[in-house]
């Protein structure tokens, strides 16, 4: 019949203030009510028509405040009762805010439902977020925090240096010898080029008797 929780209250009942402020420390549940007022109109001196229309679709006379309607099924609550069961809603809506366990982010992978398929108890593949931790068989191998060297350990290690290096200076030699090659061919081939030149210009300047 009803979708919302209603409450009857009235701002000159200490009970309804009591009940309204408790009900406002949970804002999710304190928007949800439709809050009805049967203080009277102070002109007319009548209270509001829902109220008497509700209760004849109830078949009941509210003559207690606070009195509140659950929705689906309709029960109405007075008094204590209503108090009772504020505290309920107020308790079951604490254990829900404490429990935290599923991380969507995390644990929200669309694989995760096949991810039993071939799984063992040593090779799970749902294990995540953490699972690892304290199980056995499950531990990374890491040297040692001091590594003593001899001193015969460290000429060793020189002589693979240098030995490195002379090899590196070996295999640059050859290029170094191209090089200079080159310049020296270079240096050649100006020198004739130049004589030929000078050759040239001797055979114009003669001139036959």
């Amino acid at each position: 019949m009803f979708d919302r929780p209603i409450l009857f209250y009235s701002d000159y009942c200490m009970h309804s203030t009591n009940f309204l402020n408790t009900l406002a420390k949970n804002p999710e549940l304190f928007n949800s009510f439709i809050r009805i007022s049967i203080d009277a109109d102070p002109n007319t001196r009548v209270r509001p028509n829902i109220f008497y229309e509700l209760q004849q679709v109830l078949n009941y006379k509210i003559e207690e405040i606070p009195t509140i309607i659950t929705p689906g099924p309709e029960q109405v609550l007075t008094g204590d009762r209503a108090f009772e069961w504020l505290e309920l809603q107020n308790e079951q809506c604490k254990q829900k805010e404490d429990l935290q366990g599923f991380n969507p982010i995390e644990m929200g992978s669309f694989s995760d439902s096949y991810s039993l398929y071939g799984s063992t108890d040593l090779n799970n593949a749902r294990d995540q977020c953490f699972q690892f931790v304290n199980k056995p068989g499950q531990s990374i191998e890491t040297p040692e925090e001091t590594s003593p060297v001899s001193k015969d350990g460290l000429s060793h290690k020189q002589k693979e240096r240098e030995s490195f290096d002379n090899i590196h200076s070996m295999t640059q030699q050859p290029n170094k010898f191209v090089n200079e090659m080159q310049s020296k061919m270079s240096e050649k081939q100006k020198d004739v080029e130049n004589k030929y030149q000078q050759m040239m210009f001797d055979r114009q300047q003669f001139t036959p008797k």
